[in-house]
């Protein structure tokens, strides 16, 4: 806070104009003062900064020395802070995103890192379009009747990637609507749909994030340009495909646009466990688009 050594001289010495506490609960939550202190402590003794910062002020302002001829400049050694409970990671957490709009010293799903893996096909940021499971906070929710008079949903889906619109029909709302809850962890499976730049994810399902079951993928696609096959890149996915066993079936889908397509099954001696990481080495070889959960459609 450079000059400022307390949150008391900070209190009596900036213009009382622009200082109120909301302002002051703002500055604690985002860490404006965390050298001065634990942010719960900090956040405990705004009351009685302020009062003594205001009645500071107002000795200077009509000029009185300190007590037996002191300094009328000194500041007087802060009291200490009160001893309270600290913060969880989850309320420090959520004071940063109330004071700053997104959180600062780390995110909420920090902790969760290992079970999101497990449960989800893609993080936010590496979304291609087709079917997707996807984990994050539920944030910016919003609840409107469509034409019809029925209830749906909107509402923004935040990992620590990224973020991405999802729309609940009114279908689906009339079982899930109930469940959803701002700062709520969730795993949504739906459809990510990228047309005209205007990304977002149609919902099929929604369960929170402890009752999310192990992802399971039924199917891989990989579409292929056919100029593009050669041994180098054949050779290449199979590696990686070898490196992954499991139950999945692999299609190819050779394309040439206005020609023909092509689809051709992998034998079952090289099927897949498509999770994350095996999806994540295939789209950086063939490219995001080029990779799809699920069979040939």
């Amino acid at each position: 806070m450079g000059r400022f050594e307390s949150l008391d001289q900070f209190c009596s010495e900036v213009d009382r104009r622009a200082l109120n506490r909301k302002v002051l609960e703002a500055l604690v939550k985002a860490g404006s003062f965390d050298e001065f202190g634990e942010r719960a402590r900090l956040f405990a003794a705004i009351e009685g900064a302020l009062e003594r910062g205001a009645r500071m002020a107002e000795d200077r302002s009509r000029g009185q020395a300190a007590l037996f001829g002191g300094d009328s400049g000194a500041q007087p050694e802060a009291p200490p802070l009160p001893e309270v409970a600290p913060w969880s990671d989850r309320e420090r957490l959520a004071g940063e995103k109330e004071a700053l709009g997104f959180f600062l010293s780390g995110h909420p799903l920090d902790a969760h890192r290992e079970r999101m893996r497990e449960v989800t096909s893609h993080d936010i940021r590496s979304l291609v379009e087709g079917p997707v499971r996807i984990g994050g906070l539920i944030t910016a929710l919003r609840r409107r009747r469509t034409r019809a008079g029925e209830w749906m949903a909107v509402f923004t889906l935040e990992d620590t990637t990224g973020h991405v619109g999802c729309v609940v029909f009114p279908k689906l709302y009339k079982e899930i609507g109930e469940r959803l809850e701002e700062e709520q962890a969730v795993v949504v499976k739906g459809r990510f749909d990228n047309a005209d730049g205007d990304s977002r994810v149609f919902v099929e399902n929604l369960v929170p994030l402890e009752q999310a079951p192990a992802v399971r993928i039924e199917g891989l696609t990989l579409r292929i340009d056919p100029e593009r096959a050669d041994k180098a890149l054949l050779e290449k996915l199979a590696f990686l495909m070898a490196s992954r066993p499991g139950p999945a079936p692999v299609y190819f889908e050779l394309i040439r646009p206005g020609e023909y397509k092509v689809v051709l099954e992998v034998d079952e001696q090289r099927r897949v466990a498509a999770g994350r990481e095996l999806l994540a080495e295939l789209a950086e070889v063939l490219g995001p688009s080029a990779v799809r959960m699920g069979r040939p459609t």
